[in-house]
């Protein structure tokens, strides 16, 4: 078994050298766990700096969807060596940026934004104010996309979406965890790979641990079971290729 998850962690850092390109993305988010919610994380995968960008998070729940939640300016830092940028409570393992102690993610539906910024102090005056009154999922008069370009998005979802809660820009979702939102999300085997369909373990003892659905703050993610499989099989036919 170790051997067969040093192999995948070796094609995830394969992969994660050879993509080199200057773009960042969103790869991994950690948004709730046992206990205390503190050691809450985003982390960004890519290179180069991270001037002009910011993540942005957006309520979901109704009555107050459409609420920007978060802004959290990125400008000043670079993305490390390594292509992981960590942002997240100060209790969180290889941070690079620390957004506060705790409970700095919603516990519910909820869209998160890697945004191009042109307008940094329109935006973070928006912090507390709701964008969408009627909760239709629709802005109203004022769009995030009035303040910058949307680089990356997501939305983690508990059982409200559907059902009045709201998910914004035609964000990907992910979730409900059965009757329960999302302990976090990830890319499997990082990011030019879709969002896994498994979540993250609820258990924060479980950060850097050898599970599929471990946390993995600035490393590379474990790819979710079914994953494994195809990776397999992908190396498989390679070898037969090659032979």
């Amino acid at each position: 078994m170790r051997t067969f998850l040093g192999w995948v962690a070796g094609v995830c850092a394969a992969a994660s050298v050879a993509w080199a390109g200057p773009s960042v993305r969103l790869n991994e988010i950690y948004a709730s766990h046992t206990g205390t919610d503190d050691r809450e994380f985003i982390e960004l995968i890519g290179s180069g700096s991270l001037d002009n960008l910011a993540v942005v998070v957006v309520e979901g729940d109704a009555p107050a969807a459409g609420t920007v939640d978060r802004v959290w300016d990125l400008t000043g830092n670079t993305m490390p060596a390594d292509g992981y940028f960590v942002l997240g409570d100060d209790a969180v393992p290889n941070l690079d940026l620390s957004v506060g102690a705790s409970n700095t993610l919603e516990n519910g539906t909820e869209t998160i934004y890697l945004l191009n910024v042109t307008d940094l102090a329109g935006l973070s005056a928006l912090v507390g104010t709701d964008l969408d009154a009627d909760d239709d999922g629709v802005y109203d008069s004022v769009a995030i996309t009035d303040f910058g370009t949307i680089v990356d998005i997501v939305a983690m979802v508990d059982t409200g979406f559907g059902t009045g809660d709201q998910v914004y820009d035609g964000a990907p979702v992910r979730g409900p965890d059965g009757t329960f939102f999302p302990a976090g999300i990830y890319r499997f085997g990082d990011y030019p790979n879709d969002w896994a369909n498994d979540f993250l373990n609820f258990d924060d003892s479980t950060i850097g641990s050898t599970a599929p659905d471990r946390p993995t703050p600035g490393l590379p993610n474990v790819p979710e079971p079914a994953s494994l499989m195809l990776l397999g099989l992908g190396a498989l036919a390679l070898r037969r290729r090659v032979g």
